[in-house]
């Protein structure tokens, strides 16, 4: 059998260092993926002002932004 010496605050520091790499790895894929809402979220408000500009319907800038009709009237009235 074999015995070795557990040590606590060393065991703790391996510990933190492991969650703190973790930590930054979903961080970081976290942060791409709110990027990449965001990104696709501003591209659908520039179409839809776009379509408002040329007085396409309401319901076809809906369909090709994804954006709710309460987006959309907020666009218009801005």
């Amino acid at each position: 059998m074999l015995f070795t010496e557990f040590d606590l605050k060393t065991a703790q520091e391996v510990w933190y260092e492991e969650g703190h790499e973790k930590g930054i790895l979903v961080g970081r894929e976290e942060g791409r993926t709110e990027g990449r809402t965001e990104g696709e979220t501003s591209k659908a408000y520039d179409i839809a002002k776009k379509m408002l500009k040329r007085n396409r319907p309401i319901n076809e800038i809906i369909e090709d932004t994804g954006l709710s009709l309460d987006e959309i009237n907020e666009l218009r009235n801005s």
